[in-house]
């Protein structure tokens, strides 16, 4: 009986140690939410891969998705470590998989955290979206924070649905801004900065939001150990890129979506979008 119970205990403790040592690879998979083409993020995201590898002290490999549904069964079947999503994703897939834990936001070029979605409509057309209706309105992608999810709350604003007219998704906040000033819709759900580039051509914002939170870095703690978590998290709060020569030197070829610095995660603004989600079916996206 003695030898028995010294052979359950010593499997016991060998089971215990490989679980442990499971909560951390030797090597990471990060992958950026593919907003760009294969060798955009490949030239954007692989010095900041290199970055990784130093914060960390293990192999950390990029990983290009084709698409963020891809990117999303990764992180699902714990494929995918670490990862760059916008708001909307994290909310979704945070919802599905408690293990997804933020780890620091990224910030734009005036050191802020956040974005303003809008509807824009071409200046000539004298929309109303008070009293002008059906709309027919460029949606950027299902997953897109300033696509269906945000354009549905503002449109909503003025008693009115995307359910009650047309809408096309165009894959990128520039072909909806486009399909607005080539006459193919009356209405672009888009982010603000991007409709401020085509004013000069007469593309007008009719309505904006509040500010939402912008890109973020998320862990799959299941794969990504807490230790290794803390390591990265610690590492890129210390750059600030905005201020120091030195670190602007460091992330200048960083893709420009996280190439001005981080903060840290604030979870309180999230909840406007996760009450948000709740209360919407967006087509496209997978239950």
């Amino acid at each position: 009986m003695r030898v028995l119970g010294a052979t359950i205990c010593c499997l016991s403790l060998l089971a215990i140690t490989t679980c442990c040592f499971a909560l951390q690879k030797r090597s990471l998979e990060f992958a950026p939410l593919p907003i760009a083409s294969e060798p955009v993020l490949q030239n954007g995201f692989s010095p900041f891969v290199r970055y990784l590898e130093k914060a960390t002290h293990l192999p950390v490999n990029l990983k290009i998705t084709s698409s963020y549904h891809q990117l999303r069964e990764g992180l699902l079947n714990n494929e995918i470590d670490l990862a760059m999503l916008a708001p909307l994703p994290y909310v979704e897939i945070s919802a599905l998989k408690a293990e997804i834990v933020p780890v620091v936001a990224f910030v734009n070029q005036q050191g802020n955290a956040d974005s303003i979605c809008c509807l824009a409509t071409y200046s000539g057309d004298h929309i109303e979206i008070g009293t002008d209706r059906p709309l027919f309105v460029s949606l950027i992608q299902p997953y897109a924070t300033c696509g269906y999810l945000m354009s549905e709350s503002l449109l909503r604003q003025h008693d009115y649905s995307l359910k009650n007219g047309s809408y096309i998704y165009s894959g990128s906040p520039r072909e909806s801004a486009l399909d607005v000033l080539r006459g193919t819709t009356q209405i672009a759900g888009i982010p603000k900065t991007m409709a401020k580039e085509y004013q000069h051509l007469g593309l007008k914002i009719i309505t904006e939001s509040n500010p939402v939170p912008g890109y973020l870095l998320i862990a799959n703690s299941r794969t990504v150990s807490v230790q290794t978590i803390a390591a990265i998290r610690d590492e890129l709060l210390k750059l600030n890129p905005l201020h120091c020569p030195n670190d602007n030197q460091l992330t200048q070829k960083w893709d420009q979506s996280i190439r001005y610095g981080s903060i840290a995660i604030e979870p309180a603004d999230y909840v406007r979008i996760r009450d948000l989600f709740e209360t919407m079916t967006i087509p496209g996206i997978t239950p």
